[in-house]
């Protein structure tokens, strides 16, 4: 009977031994990879600081462009009743004595 309970102490303590090797290979693992997360983040943050300028640029380059377009539009909606209205020839004279007043 002693030696069942010699044989369960001796498993036992085997498997503390390889519970606490596996513990220190995860710890060491989730170092690396901690490691390795933080350097990307470092890479990446780089990269945000190095686009943002190009990206702020951009962006008002498209709000211009917007504009352009907004303006455009509200040129031809202007426009467009006296080109309906108009008949023949008249056409591009019509429009040529109203284009001051639109435009400003």
């Amino acid at each position: 009977m002693s030696a069942w309970v010699y044989v369960v102490l001796t498993l036992s303590i085997i498997n503390s031994i390889l519970i606490i090797l596996i513990l220190v290979f995860l710890g060491v693992y989730l170092k690396e990879i901690t490691k390795k997360i933080s350097e990307l983040t470092d890479e990446v943050s780089k990269l945000v600081k190095d686009l943002k300028p190009g990206l702020n640029k951009t962006i008002k380059e498209a709000e211009a462009t917007l504009r352009s377009i907004k303006n455009i539009s509200n040129i031809i909606s202007q426009i467009t009743p006296f080109l309906l209205y108009s008949q023949g020839g008249k056409t591009l004279s019509t429009i040529g004595k109203y284009l001051p007043l639109i435009l400003g």
